[in-house]
């Protein structure tokens, strides 16, 4: 496991599963919460493009009892976010793909069958939790057009509007921009050090004024935008640029 716990640490385990049967009468095995932490970490990490660290942790308790939907075979209990000395409800989830139903109390857990996932991350909120004073948890150097940052989240958008003497003859600004966005992929996928890789991507070019990317940003971390903004303010052509 990694050295940075996020719902639990092998220390912890058996005073988390005493409370759990203490506080809130729940049966809890070491395997089911060995399962749910290293999915539920990929499925944080992936959803919020933040790494857990010592100001990004999950609720060591639920807060409320589950709900199961004997239609769909979901499972949900609230838990909280703890983000930066903030506390943000989410719900956690889980079913497994063979349609056997798992409790908690489980210890014959196949860790391929059953998947988590949360429900309810806010990954804008966060970052503003996290870095209350910037847009983004990085420094950039002065840009080549005004950054307006609404929200960032694992469905991005990107719009970039065009200044007014470069509102043709688009193609070329986009097969630079693509392979910006490859390059990113390629360095990332060889270096020792992964941060991820932005799985998908379309554009379009709004009334020959607004050139818009909508992003998967799949596994990517946020020094993806780092590159990709400095790439645009060289590039000039922008006088506005939002992410949103």
């Amino acid at each position: 496991m990694d050295k940075i716990p996020f719902l639990y640490d092998e220390e912890g385990l058996p005073y988390m599963i005493e409370s759990y049967k203490r506080n809130h009468q729940i049966i809890l095995s070491e395997n089911f919460v060995r399962c749910a932490e290293k999915k539920l970490r990929s499925d944080f990490e992936i959803k919020s493009k933040l790494k857990v660290s010592k100001r990004v942790q999950m609720s060591t308790s639920p807060n409320g009892s589950g709900v199961f939907d004997i239609a769909s075979g979901v499972t949900k209990i609230p838990y909280g976010i703890w983000i930066a000395n903030n506390w943000n409800q989410v719900e956690v989830a889980w079913k497994s793909k063979s349609g056997r139903v798992y409790t908690m109390g489980d210890s014959d857990i196949d860790c391929n069958d059953i998947e988590f996932w949360f429900e309810g991350i806010d990954p804008a909120l966060y970052l503003k939790q996290l870095y209350p004073k910037e847009g983004l948890p990085f420094k950039l150097k002065p840009l080549s057009f005004e950054l307006v940052i609404t929200r960032i989240c694992h469905d991005c958008v990107i719009e970039m509007h065009f200044k007014n003497d470069l509102q043709q003859n688009h193609d070329q600004i986009i097969d630079q921009i693509d392979t910006c966005i490859d390059t990113f992929n390629q360095k990332s996928e060889k270096a020792k050090k992964f941060v991820g890789v932005v799985h998908n991507w379309k554009r379009n070019v709004k009334n020959n004024q607004v050139l818009v990317y909508e992003f998967d940003l799949g596994s990517a971390e946020l020094i993806f935008f780092k590159q990709l903004l400095h790439f645009l303010s060289d590039l000039d052509c922008f006088s506005k640029v939002e992410i949103c």
